[in-house]
């Protein structure tokens, strides 16, 4: 089973689901590349995060994480408009606040407890959003 699997739900709105399996060298290298594609590929994007179902990241790939969020902070901005992270813990949606607090991340984002409401919340945003244009710099 793959670390990270990328699926289209609806015109401008991908979900990335992560498994429940331990993480490689591998798998975590083609998850990075496969987001780096879909950045490059689309605008007006909201990435939904589906974390549901892991536990955590061990450090030394939070930290290549950090790392190409920060190398890639412009392509995020030019064609994400939101990331919401799904989240089932509430200590671990703590965490990643408390996260982006000390690192703020280059997009809007919104931190969720379950799949269906960011599915929701996602449909939304997507609907309002019709010709509004992106501007992550203010």
């Amino acid at each position: 089973m793959p670390y990270a699997t990328f699926s289209l739900y609806k015109p401008g709105i991908h979900i990335i689901t992560f498994s429940d399996a331990e993480v490689n060298e591998g798998d975590f290298c083609n998850y990075l590349m496969e987001l780096e594609a879909l950045y490059r590929q689309e605008t007006d994007l909201i990435v939904i995060f589906d974390a549901s179902r892991t536990s955590h990241l061990p450090p030394q790939y939070r930290t290549r994480m950090g790392q190409w969020i920060r190398n890639h902070k412009n392509l995020i901005q030019q064609s994400c408009f939101l990331q919401v992270y799904v989240l089932s813990s509430p200590l671990m949606r703590f965490v990643l606040q408390g996260i982006f607090l000390i690192q703020k991340p280059p997009v809007s984002f919104k931190t969720i407890s379950n799949l269906e409401d960011a599915k929701a919340l996602a449909e939304e945003i997507s609907q309002s959003l019709v010709g509004v244009p992106l501007d992550h710099t203010k």
